[in-house]
C-alpha cells in the first residue's frame, strides 16, 4: 500500500477531566491507541491534526501534559512525522510538544493531482477562491436523525459543502470531531444564513452555498441538501 497523510481533528485530550482525573488520562490513553490503529491500516507516513488537540485553552495540569507528551511520542514509533495545525484550543502546546518530529502551522497546503487544497482549523479566516477544496475542522459537524424509535438523535459526520465563488467553485471538507466526547452542531437543519456565518473564509458574504452533503463518520452517505442561489 502506498504510503498516506492520516488527517483527524479535534481530539479534545482532557475533556472529561472536570468529571473524572483517572477518565481524563484513561481517555487520552485510548485515543492514541486508536490513531497508531489507523496509522498501521492506512501505512500513514504522516499525521496531520487540524487543531484541538487539548481540551484547555491554554496549559493543561501537569499530568494531563504529560500523558500527551508520551502519546505524541507513542505514535511517532509508528509514523515519520505529526504536523499539528493549530486551533483555538491549543494556546501553548509548544511548550510540552516541543517533540523531534513535531511541527506546528496554522495553515497547510497541498496539491492532489491538478486541485490545490488548503487545510486549516477554522477559527481563523482564509480566502477560498484560490483554492479547489477547503478542509476544516472546528464546527464539529452532526447531524440530526431524530425519530420515534432512534434513542440517540444526533450522530456526528463529515460535511461536503459545493460553494460558488467570484473566480469560481469550491469544495468545503469539514472533519468529524476525533474526540467520543463530541457530537456537533447538526448542519442538515441549520438554515443556510446559519451555515454561511459559520463559514472560515474572507469575503463570505460573497460565497454561495450550492450543495451539502453530510456523510456518516464511515463516510456513508446521511444526507443530502439543496440551496436555492441568489
Amino acid at each position: 500500500m502506498e504510503p498516506r497523510t492520516l488527517v483527524i481533528a479535534e481530539l479534545h485530550l482532557g475533556k472529561p477531566l472536570i468529571r473524572d482525573r483517572k477518565l481524563s488520562e484513561q481517555e487520552i490513553i485510548q485515543t492514541f491507541g486508536r490513531i497508531r490503529s489507523l496509522i498501521n491500516e492506512y501505512n500513514s507516513k504522516e499525521v496531520l491534526i487540524l487543531g484541538d488537540v487539548k481540551e484547555q485553552i491554554g496549559l493543561p495540569p501537569k499530568p494531563v501534559q504529560r500523558k500527551i507528551r508520551h502519546g505524541f511520542e507513542s505514535i511517532l514509533n509508528h509514523t515519520d512525522r505529526v504536523k499539528i495545525i493549530k486551533g483555538n484550543h491549543d494556546g501553548r502546546i509548544e511548550d510540552f510538544l516541543d517533540i523531534e518530529g513535531i511541527s506546528f502551522a496554522y495553515k497547510e497546503e497541498r496539491r492532489v493531482g491538478s486541485q490545490k487544497v488548503v487545510l486549516f482549523h477554522g477559527h481563523k479566516f482564509f480566502p477560498v477562491n484560490t483554492y479547489d477544496i477547503a478542509i476544516t475542522a472546528h464546527i464539529h459537524p452532526a447531524a440530526n436523525i431524530s425519530s420515534d424509535t432512534l434513542a440517540v438523535p444526533i450522530v456526528k459526520t463529515w460535511a461536503i459543502f459545493d460553494l460558488i465563488h467570484q473566480k469560481g467553485e469550491a469544495k468545503w471538507v469539514i472533519l468529524p470531531a476525533f474526540s467520543p466526547w463530541i457530537t456537533g452542531v447538526s448542519l442538515n437543519t441549520l438554515p443556510k444564513n446559519d451555515i454561511k456565518r459559520l463559514m472560515p473564509f474572507k469575503g463570505k458574504n460573497e460565497i454561495e452555498i450550492k450543495r451539502l452533503e453530510l456523510l456518516y463518520t464511515d463516510l456513508t452517505p446521511l444526507v443530502e441538501r439543496s440551496f436555492s442561489l441568489l
